[in-house]
């Protein structure tokens, strides 16, 4: 899955983030109070390769959102950097992960971005991802 692979390669290449100790994957918990959760949302139809038997879906191009959190504005916005630094622009890449799926590209829709305060006056950001993958 998506969320798995993109989890596990945060977690190797960034010293901010752990699966589930501060990372996430659909669900944010209202603890700890620095989270950064990854969503699989919608994105762009598949690309199909067409043979006389009909077409093979090849790649799939899900999109990303990853949020994240804190009660410190600098804190979280490190954080977004080391996501968006880390993702933008991988491409051609097979991430070290179990499933072996190939990555075309993951590129940043745009910048971190500010959306709110939560409830408990945390600081919340998001960050957008389109992304190209091999369907196995």
């Amino acid at each position: 899955m998506i969320l798995d692979d993109i989890a596990t390669y945060l977690t190797a290449n960034s010293t901010r983030l752990t699966v589930g100790v501060n990372l996430t994957k659909s669900f944010m918990p209202d603890s700890p109070d620095t989270c950064t959760t990854l969503f699989e949302t919608g994105g762009f139809g598949p690309i199909n390769q067409f043979t006389t038997g009909g077409g093979a879906r090849v790649y799939e191009q899900p999109g990303l959102m990853v949020h994240s959190r804190s009660t410190d504005y600098q804190t979280v916005r490190l954080v977004m950097e080391d996501v968006f630094t880390i993702l933008d622009g991988v491409g051609n890449t097979t991430l070290p992960t179990a499933t072996g799926i190939s990555y075309g590209s993951i590129d940043a829709v745009q910048s971190p971005f500010l959306i709110n305060r939560d409830q408990n006056d945390r600081f919340v950001m998001s960050l957008n991802f389109d992304v190209m993958k091999s369907t196995g």
